[in-house]
């Protein structure tokens, strides 16, 4: 559903309470492409938010939200083709989160940064009633504070609108 690939470690948590979820901490996260599956992030914790219905029946288990934390992203030409094809096509309503994480925007698929960018808070989700995919995002880059919020109307063709406000620019 979410085109993406992770690889798991040994070191999985399980809380019930006060929704119950799945931490996985270490782990590495792939774009599934149709070629083969290209490294994206590096995790130190993601959890997993699933349906309290039929927890103990994992064939009908339900996520409902992914939360990344403390992440590192390398957004490179493969990585961006497939977020531009994610996003301009009907995504899943289950929010995808990511919070104190950075994004490497580099040429290839190594980490040598062209630019770093640091996220407080980032979603993605689609928004049923608008035919609307969404991508908030609140960070900082080139330690200046930034705002962006992207929608795609899928009612029109994917036509994207996208704003990003800087808090203040910071010449220093």
């Amino acid at each position: 559903e979410f085109k993406l690939k992770i690889t798991l470690s040994k070191n999985i948590k399980y809380t019930l309470l006060p929704l119950p979820y799945f931490e996985i901490f270490e782990s590495t996260l792939y774009l599934e492409t149709k070629d083969n599956a290209n490294e994206f992030g590096k995790i130190k914790k993601i959890k997993i938010y699933v349906s309290p219905l039929n927890l103990y029946k994992q064939e009908k288990l339900k996520i409902n939200k992914i939360l990344f934390q403390e992440s590192l992203f390398n957004l490179n030409n493969n990585s961006w083709k497939f977020m531009s094809d994610y996003l301009q096509n009907k995504i899943s309503k289950k929010k995808i989160i990511v919070e104190k994480s950075k994004i490497f925007l580099t040429k290839n698929n190594d980490y040598e940064a062209l630019a770093i960018f640091t996220i407080d808070n980032l979603e993605t989700f689609f928004n049923d009633k608008k035919n609307h995919n969404k991508l908030n995002i609140y960070g900082k880059a080139y330690n200046t504070k930034f705002n962006l919020k992207w929608t795609s109307d899928l009612n029109n063709l994917g036509k994207s609108k996208f704003i990003i406000k800087f808090k203040e620019i910071n010449l220093a």
